[in-house]
């Protein structure tokens, strides 16, 4: 029995890389278009409403283009807005929830959530302005794998 739970954690640790490749990627790009098409250099200055109408725009512009597969592994099915708060649900295609892997699932891909959004200067710029991140994981089922909020506050340490 022991041997079969290193098995299915190294098949998680496997799952984990390939899926934060995949997440990295598409959220660089959405941020991205967002930051470029509605902020530049200016975004230092908005208000707090400016702020929540761009996150909105930009949130539904993303969704327009959803669902789509981040790769073989992941699908991002929506992205919404709400105040200062964006919020990403994915769904694992080929992943059916274990608690075991969960947990370890959750610390890995918090582990390369923060450490990617604390080092993109575009997202750093809409953290530093208190916008929040919330991505949530759910399996094939529908059954949550994890939630993972990030924010200012998680960049606090210098990775």
């Amino acid at each position: 029995m022991k041997s079969l739970g290193k098995v299915a954690s190294i098949i998680a640790l496997l799952l984990v890389l390939v899926f934060a490749r995949g997440i990295g990627k598409t959220l660089g790009k959405f941020t991205e278009e967002i930051y470029n098409k509605n902020l530049g250099f200016q975004f230092i200055f908005k208000s707090d409403k400016e702020i929540e109408d761009i996150l909105l725009k930009g949130s539904n512009e993303i969704n327009a283009k959803l669902p789509t597969m981040v790769d073989n592994d992941m699908r991002l099915d929506s992205v919404k807005a709400n105040g200062k708060i964006v919020h990403y649900r994915y769904t694992l295609v080929n992943y059916f929830t274990n608690n075991e892997n969960n947990v370890f699932f959750k610390r890995k891909m918090t582990d390369f959530l923060i450490k990617d959004k604390c080092n993109n200067e575009k997202i750093l710029a809409f953290l530093n302005m208190g916008v929040g991140y919330y991505y949530d994981y759910v399996d094939v089922n529908g059954v949550t794998v994890a939630g993972i909020h990030i924010s200012k506050s998680n960049c606090d340490y210098k990775y």
